[in-house]
């Protein structure tokens, strides 16, 4: 029986952050709505029907099938249940990439693409139906490497289209990360690495198998909006922000491209690897979400190319050990710095990110509060309307369908005129939002005058401040309530937090 040496579990306790990190995704919430839905009207949705502001307007739900999994998880299980298949597929995420590193060079090499990916990772130890793309890119990577380098045998072309347009049709029910896998084959195809016929067939056939999911033609189409407008997006979702230093995420990120790329130029590793990591790393570049698909391939390009280098020095065993070593060294560094604080103390749901208090104090005051229009911030849309249920229509959630409403949200809160005509506009009663107050300075008759920033964007004149726990606040348009039941609130908040 072949025993497992303690280097392998060294290095997959790098996985260990990526496993433990808590349920946080505030997209979550609204696919469990979007499950429940389906579930309730026998049909999947073509609508939006969560939101006064868009209901009734087309969306294309192209992640059904990730939702009713969801949503069968959580009402097995609950949190702990989502925590366990959080924690399921990163496990086989990790089990692939070691597998390609074995592939390419052997137990060593399997080793520290796992390290450096892992690294890579860590800002995404996150339940997103984007992991299953990720394990379904990497099932494909391994396939394509395993005939490339005679590990598999090959198959007839007819047989490898079938089960392509198989395996593509289900991922794009699945998440839309499926045009990855696609531009892999194509290059693949493109560069020789296999046969092409085979490559070329099974590329065309798995674009075909993409088509057979509920909407059709209609999933591009979303794809196809959501490349038009990446630079608004960008401007106000960090996932799809180019790669920054600022960011302590993205420099492992940064530095895995770029050793990646010298490597590749001092040794040059097999050209389709190359490609699709060029490929790959410039989407993460522009938008830091696509380096999930970039992070392996740049890992495997890196290993090799930094093998064949080393091959050629006088002393090769020396360069490969101290190469190596390194790259170990800086991956341990970055985890042993930011792991814990993806971690922090063991919990399947971290429910600090939420406004969970206050959902409890919204449905205690649900005779006031429900079936008036309310603001609520972009991510906790989902949480709210999955808390409070229809009586309480949300503003917007994270569903690509609100993306010109956040772009709105957002420019309002450039001056705080533009934000009252923008509550004004939407008719907004009441708000709910993060308690993270901040000073401005603000021009009066009186002079320069520094005030919060919530007592300049909800005038305590026009707006009550009704609710208050630290992670979110609850204001009213006095305007719109009983100054009875306003006065009342503001009169408990401030008994509560008197010493």
């Amino acid at each position: 029986m072949r025993r497992f040496p303690a280097a392998d579990w060294a290095a997959r306790a790098a996985l260990v952050p990526l496993l433990a990190a808590p349920v946080a995704n505030p997209d979550l919430f609204w696919h469990l709505n979007a499950g429940a839905r389906i579930l309730a009207d026998g049909r999947l949705p073509r609508d939006e029907a969560f939101s006064f502001t868009l209901r009734g307007s087309p969306w294309v739900d192209f992640e059904w099938l990730f939702q009713l999994g969801l949503l069968g998880l959580e009402r097995l299980g609950g949190f702990p249940a989502l925590w366990a298949y959080k924690a399921l597929l990163w496990a086989l995420a990790g089990a692939l990439v070691e597998a390609l590193g074995r592939l390419s060079g052997g137990p060593a090499r399997g080793r520290l693409v796992l390290v450096l990916w892992c690294a890579a990772s860590l800002g995404r130890a996150e339940l997103k139906p984007e992991l299953l793309s990720v394990v379904f890119f990497l099932s494909l990577l391994w396939v394509l490497e395993a005939w490339a380098r005679g590990a598999l045998s090959a198959v007839p072309p007819r047989l490898a289209a079938a089960g392509s347009a198989v395996y593509f049709a289900v991922w794009a029910n699945l998440h839309p990360g499926f045009p990855a896998g696609l531009a892999v084959l194509a290059l693949y195809a493109a560069f020789g690495r296999g046969d092409r016929r085979t490559l070329a067939a099974a590329a065309a056939a798995g674009a075909l198998g993409t088509l057979l999911n509920p909407y059709g033609a209609g999933l591009w189409a979303v794809l196809l909006e959501h490349a038009r407008a990446s630079a608004v997006i960008g401007a106000h979702i960090l996932e799809w922000q180019p790669l920054s230093p600022r960011n302590p995420f993205h420099l492992p990120q940064l530095a895995l491209l770029a050793a990646a790329a010298v490597a590749a130029v001092l040794a040059r590793p097999p050209a389709a690897l190359a490609a699709a990591a060029a490929l790959a790393g410039l989407a993460g570049v522009l938008h830091a979400r696509h380096m999930s698909y970039a992070a392996p391939l740049a890992a495997l390009v890196l290993a090799e190319a930094a093998a064949a280098f080393a091959a050629r020095r006088p002393r090769p065993e020396l360069w490969r050990r101290g190469g190596t070593a390194a790259a170990f060294g800086a991956a341990a560094l970055f985890l042993a710095w930011r792991a814990p604080g993806v971690v922090g103390r063991p919990r399947a749901f971290d429910a600090a990110l939420f406004p969970a208090a206050a959902a409890d104090f919204i449905a205690a005051e649900h005779g006031q509060l429900e079936r008036r229009r309310f603001y609520n911030e972009w991510g906790w849309g989902g949480y709210l309307a999955w808390r409070l249920g229809p009586e309480f229509p949300v503003f917007m959630d994270g569903r690509y369908v609100f993306h010109p409403l956040l772009a709105e949200a957002s420019a309002a809160e450039a001056s705080t005129g533009a934000w009252r005509a923008f509550l004004d506009r939407w008719g907004l009663e009441w708000a709910v939002v993060a308690d993270r107050p901040r000073m401005l300075t603000l021009s009066t008759p009186q002079g320069l005058r520094r005030v919060e920033h919530y007592a300049a964007y909800f005038h305590p004149l026009a707006w009550a401040l009704v609710y208050r726990d630290g992670t979110s606040r609850v204001y009213a348009r006095r305007a719109a309530f009983p100054a009875t039941w306003t006065a009342t609130r503001e009169r408990e908040l401030l008994m509560s937090i008197r010493p």
